[in-house]
């Protein structure tokens, strides 16, 4: 629990997010990360009764949500390939504050909201789910 505590005591300051190649420009919030899995169970039985369950391996997944600063950079990703899919990379602005997070196995939706902004920056909110990559893993920190 120490290791945990001295992770998240550690991370400070802005992100910036690369998904791809495409540098997404820094966050104007920090990014909103969800997880979920799901298990399927399946009665086993043994002539009339149902003695037990089989139970498969959890299926990770998950979704990120980006507001980006750099409103034009996020609506040139979206303009190209629908539900294109990639690595996504939040790291952080000074990189001693914090771990980088990757997520191999991300989707780019097709979902996005734009808030204008009279007196400070456009915002772009970005929606990504996230699968499991072949490994099994959700997400990776270097």
């Amino acid at each position: 629990m120490d290791k945990l505590d001295d992770i998240f005591s550690q991370w400070r300051g802005k992100f910036r997010a690369f998904f791809g190649s495409t540098d997404l420009g820094e966050l104007a919030l920090p990014p909103e990360i969800r997880t979920d899995y799901s298990v399927i169970q399946i009665p086993v039985s043994a002539g009339n009764n149902y003695p037990g369950k089989v139970e498969s391996l959890p299926q990770l997944s998950g979704s990120v949500n980006l507001k980006l600063k750099s409103p034009g950079v996020g609506l040139e990703l979206l303009s190209g390939e629908i539900f294109q899919r990639g690595e996504l990379k939040l790291l952080p602005e000074m990189s001693r504050f914090g771990k980088t997070i990757i997520f191999p196995a991300a989707k780019l939706l097709p979902r996005w909201e734009f808030e204008p902004s009279f007196t400070g920056e456009h915002v772009l909110t970005l929606h990504f789910e996230l699968n499991q990559s072949e490994s099994g893993k959700l997400f990776l920190m270097t």
